[in-house]
């Protein structure tokens, strides 16, 4: 994956997927009244520029690395506040 046109990705976090949330509760008919909690997760979700949206959805929850490490061992990349269970 190509990050808006640079050589570098990430993992969905915690704030990526609050703003989804309140991305597909739009998408299905709720206002901004209804997801607006004063934080800035439904202004993003509001206001987001759709290529950044695509991009932020298309984000997977884990990166596996291939014999990262010398002993051939992969690595396994997740946001430090992924929460056990998270789909």
């Amino acid at each position: 994956m190509i990050a808006c046109g640079c050589a570098f990705t990430g993992v969905q976090g915690n704030h990526e997927h609050a703003v989804l949330r309140r991305v597909r509760r739009l998408r299905e008919g709720a206002t901004f009244a209804d997801i607006n909690d004063g934080g800035e997760h439904a202004a993003l979700a509001a206001t987001l520029a759709p290529e950044l949206l695509e991009y932020i959805e298309d984000l997977p929850m884990f990166l596996r690395v291939e014999n990262a490490l010398a002993d051939g061992r992969d690595v396994l990349i997740v946001h430090a506040g992924m929460l056990p269970g998270t789909e």
